[in-house]
């Protein structure tokens, strides 16, 4: 299920979905099946902004290279990069993107709406608690 939802997102991530606001300065660094690289890039993709997207093979240990790890020490997926700005971890990755490209909100247009749906979604997780798996 996940894998062509994110395949039909990543094809958003081409040179010719150019945004002259930005010109492919993004980043993305992802591994494929899994939820929290998939909301990235939904946020990416409501928000049409154009990225290089950087798939990572885990098998191959590629999120272990020391290029990568320049970026992320610790070797965890999803990284974005924004020129000079590194952000890890997906929900600070989907608050970055609200913040520095706010055309679309992806969290309300209004101060306390947004802080309160970020509030919100930070208390939430993608993953079904384990207290609550028989």
């Amino acid at each position: 299920m996940f894998r062509g939802l994110a395949f039909s997102l990543q094809r958003r991530a081409t040179p010719s979905n150019t945004d002259r606001r930005h010109d492919l300065a993004i980043e993305f660094f992802w591994m494929p099946g899994g939820p929290f690289a998939l909301r990235c890039l939904m946020a990416l993709a409501v928000k049409d902004l154009p990225y290089h997207s950087r798939q990572l093979d885990v098998s191959k240990q590629e999120n272990r290279s020391p290029e990568f790890l320049a970026i992320s020490p610790s070797g965890t997926l999803p990284v974005l990069k924004d020129d000079a700005t590194v952000v890890r971890e997906s929900q600070a990755i989907m608050f970055y993107l609200d913040r520095a490209y706010p055309s679309v909100p992806l969290y309300g247009k209004l101060r306390s709406r947004r802080e309160g749906q970020c509030r919100r979604y930070a208390n939430s997780s993608p993953m079904p608690n384990r207290s609550s798996i028989p």
